[in-house]
């Protein structure tokens, strides 16, 4: 067949309608963004008649700052049994405790199974009346827990819990560390008073003899320093002293009277050791020379009746006097003198004494 022949003036026309077509093809970056649209428009398509889901608002949570936590109260339950405090010799034990003192925390646990503040550790121990669980007999699990604390305990721990609470530490059986143990549980099942002593009271008798011990020593350590002191004066001083203190035989009986009644208003202090062991030294303490020298001789009377208990009556000679001074391993007068010293006298001194003592008695 006959081709059919092209007009060459068509050839421009083919070629721009070509070129229209290439320009109004979308670019490779314009296209995602038509066939977005698209996917809208048939995802609203779809849509339609649908009510759109509202979102839940949940509520807001605001975290707030926890404020510190209430401690409970100690609550003491009534026991049955006295309260310690009640019973005087637990009270003045648990006085004497410092309220620190880590062993008043351990028995505040064992009675209450919490520690105590300090401040009222003590109150609390006091105010103990028995442990209403342990029941009135047998065992019973919060005994039984009580027990397995104490076996923490060390034996001297619960020995000071057994003179706290004033119970017996025990013999034999009874002094081991589970005879222990058991008499603790009892008593803290229904306290009571364990025994008649008063441990205040014999306190307070030791006090006063320490006292008095204190105030005697601080009396003979005076009278002993005068004594030094007097033993430094001269020669001379001391013999004038002797003279004028026991008079001479020249002196008229009025000037020797006026000096023995001066003698006889001042203080002295005996100092004797009436056997070999320096253990029985002692002391008396006379308000006059005269009533100082008395008291040798009724000494020397005692010792007389214990050597012849048999003897009702007895009689004795100024000789047997000085020889039972003599017999004496010390015997040494303190006679206070001016400003309050207090001059030594020795055995002599004092035979001569009781001889003017003894004669003034007779007349």
């Amino acid at each position: 067949p006959r081709k059919k022949k092209e007009d060459p003036s068509s050839h421009g026309t083919e070629r721009e309608r070509r070129m229209e077509t290439e320009t109004n093809q979308p670019t490779p970056a314009e296209a995602p963004v038509e066939a977005k649209e698209v996917a809208a428009a048939q995802a609203a398509t779809l849509n339609v008649g649908r009510a759109r889901p509202a979102r839940e608002r949940k509520q807001t949570q605001r975290l707030m700052p926890e404020g510190p936590k209430e401690k409970k109260k100690l609550e003491i339950v009534a026991g049955g049994g006295t309260r310690l405090g009640d019973i005087p010799n637990v009270a003045f034990l648990v006085g004497k405790f410092n309220r620190k003192d880590d062993f008043l925390k351990k028995v505040h646990a064992l009675l209450y199974r919490k520690p105590g503040a300090y401040l009222v550790i003590k109150k609390n121990i006091l105010e103990f009346s028995g442990k209403p669980g342990y029941g009135s007999e047998g065992t019973s699990d919060e005994m039984a827990k009580d027990a397995a604390k104490l076996e923490t305990f060390k034996v001297e721990e619960l020995n000071l819990l057994l003179d706290t609470l004033d119970l017996p530490r025990g013999k034999g059986e009874e002094s081991k560390k589970d005879g222990k143990i058991k008499r603790i549980l009892e008593f803290l099942r229904a306290p009571k008073v364990m025994s008649t002593r008063d441990l205040a009271a014999a306190e307070e008798k030791k006090k006063a003899q320490r006292k008095r011990k204190a105030q005697r020593k601080k009396k003979t350590g005076a009278a002993a320093g005068g004594a030094k002191k007097a033993k430094k004066a001269t020669t001379t001083k001391a013999a004038k002293s002797q003279i004028t203190t026991l008079g001479s035989e020249s002196e008229s009986e009025s000037e020797r009277a006026r000096r023995e009644a001066m003698m006889e208003r001042k203080h002295t202090i005996v100092l004797l050791q009436p056997a070999s062991n320096k253990a029985t030294r002692t002391y008396m303490d006379f308000e006059t020379v005269s009533s100082a020298m008395d008291g040798i001789c009724k000494m020397f009377e005692k010792k007389l009746k214990e050597l012849n208990p048999t003897v009702s009556t007895l009689s004795y000679e100024i000789e047997d006097l000085n020889r039972y001074i003599d017999s004496l391993p010390q015997l040494v007068a303190l006679v206070q003198g001016q400003n309050n010293a207090y001059t030594p006298q020795d055995k002599e001194w004092i035979k001569k004494r009781i001889y003017v003592h003894l004669r003034n008695q007779a007349s």
